[in-house]
């Protein structure tokens, strides 16, 4: 049921165009201000974003900790409810067969 929640709140998002796909988000460094120079080129000022990078970007959680109304998530702590609290999403390209994995299994 969870599984089907989740393929439910993704597929809305999207259909809204409120997903962005890159391929890359990998920074040279982890400073804050790199971030939010990413972010500024998809969203002028989003109301919330969630960004979902590849499994060991190390630097992207660490740069994008200290955005306000951005929360960093793996694709495998990705729920319903961040799904349903953020009105933007950027996923790294890598993740999507993550999530089709997950949510086919």
């Amino acid at each position: 049921m969870k599984k089907l929640a989740l393929f439910s709140a993704l597929s809305k998002k999207l259909k809204d165009n409120e997903i962005i796909f890159v391929n890359d988000l990998k920074l040279e460094n982890h400073k804050t201000k790199n971030m939010a120079n990413l972010i500024r080129l998809f969203f002028k000022k989003p109301q919330s974003l969630l960004i979902v990078p590849e499994k060991g970007n190390r630097n992207a959680f660490i740069a994008a900790r200290n955005i306000p109304k951005t929360d960093i998530l793996n694709s495998e702590s990705l729920n319903v409810y961040d799904c349903l609290t953020h009105k933007n999403f950027l996923i790294e390209k890598e993740v999507v067969s993550e999530l089709n994995s997950k949510l086919q299994k």
